[in-house]
């Protein structure tokens, strides 16, 4: 994915000329800039993002890799806590990359409207049902801001770049793990809180830690998602292929990383991540409670309210991928 927005340590750098590109998995993330140094955030299952910088490789030469602090700065702002997360704004910049017009700067998540998203990012592949902020510049005229729509490689030159597209499918998908694994991240910071607080004792905070269980068990079975556009969206084939060769197949012959894409993004709406390190790492207090909400939601009878989105079979599949390829307690508690 490319970004034109100067949103990064290396912002000197960075513009709609000189975008910066992004890669990732389940739980790291790699920036680059032609001329500038490499980018890496590593998700730590305890701690969340670990920032890295380091210069570009060079043959014969072990590269020097430090933790930088400055990532910091937007990374763990007081609005978060102080918790190091991720950050997917919208920032639609001006040609020299500063953000003219942000929004959405604290959202994260399915749940954003698609129509607050992208700014500052060049996307490619995407429908025009879509409606979106991407591939927008702002230009002054006689002192108005004017938008301008850029396409990517206008401005720059997409050879330098070891890919020149953008797609629609891992923007989607990016934004969908962002907002899981901030809210894992948060919510274990806070049960650790909790926990220090009532001297390692889980029971005088249960409440709490339901609350927070629920809020991530919600998340992580899609229960906000907004609709695809009408049409839905078609994904680049060669990241389709590399997403999909994580498939964990159940018996069933079907994984939790079955792409939908025509009304939504998955297939079974409950989400890869719960295989990611992210996932594993949460306290073993938040952790039985998580377990116990997604039992309870996926439970055939009763229907729960919070879940009633989800049909019975739908349900029943998850249940089955889950039970097969995570040996996944779920067991309705009975208490």
């Amino acid at each position: 994915m490319l970004v034109n927005s100067a949103t990064s340590f290396q912002k000197t750098i960075i513009s709609p000329r000189r975008p910066r590109s992004l890669y990732f998995n389940d739980d790291t993330y790699v920036g680059f800039v032609p001329g500038g140094q490499i980018e890496v955030i590593a998700i730590d299952p305890e701690r969340g993002g670990m920032f890295y910088i380091f210069n570009r490789l060079e043959r014969g030469k072990t590269p020097r890799i430090r933790r930088s602090e400055s990532c910091l700065t937007c990374h763990a702002t007081a609005q978060m806590n102080g918790v190091p997360q991720l950050v997917v704004e919208s920032v639609v910049p001006g040609i020299t990359g500063g953000g003219e017009v942000a929004f959405r700067r604290d959202l994260s998540g399915h749940a954003v409207p698609l129509d607050d998203r992208f700014g500052g990012w060049l996307v490619t592949g995407a429908p025009q049902s879509l409606k979106h902020r991407g591939n927008i510049l702002i230009e002054w005229t006689k002192g108005k801001a004017v938008e301008r729509v850029i396409q990517p490689g206008e401005l720059y030159n997409p050879a330098r770049y070891p890919l020149p597209t953008s797609d629609i499918l891992p923007h989607l998908l990016q934004e969908h793990q962002v907002g899981f694994i901030n809210r894992a991240v948060a919510a274990s910071y806070r049960t650790r809180v909790l926990l220090h607080e009532n001297g390692g004792k889980a029971e005088p905070v249960t409440a709490e830690l339901e609350k927070l269980a629920r809020e991530l068990v919600r998340y992580l079975l899609f229960a906000d998602e907004v609709p695809l556009p009408k049409g839905g969206v078609a994904g680049s084939k060669e990241f389709k292929a590399d997403f999909l060769a994580k498939r964990r197949i159940a018996s069933n012959g079907h994984s939790l990383r079955d792409l939908d894409l025509e009304t939504r993004l998955m297939r079974f709406r409950c989400s890869y991540m719960i295989e990611s390190p992210a996932f594993a790492g949460l306290p073993g207090p938040l952790r039985r409670q998580v377990d116990r909400e997604l039992a309870l939601a996926l439970a055939p009878d009763p229907v729960r309210k919070d879940y009633a989105y989800l049909p019975a079979e739908e349900k029943r599949m998850i249940r089955e991928i889950l039970e097969n390829t995570l040996t996944f307690p779920l067991k309705v508690p009975t208490e």
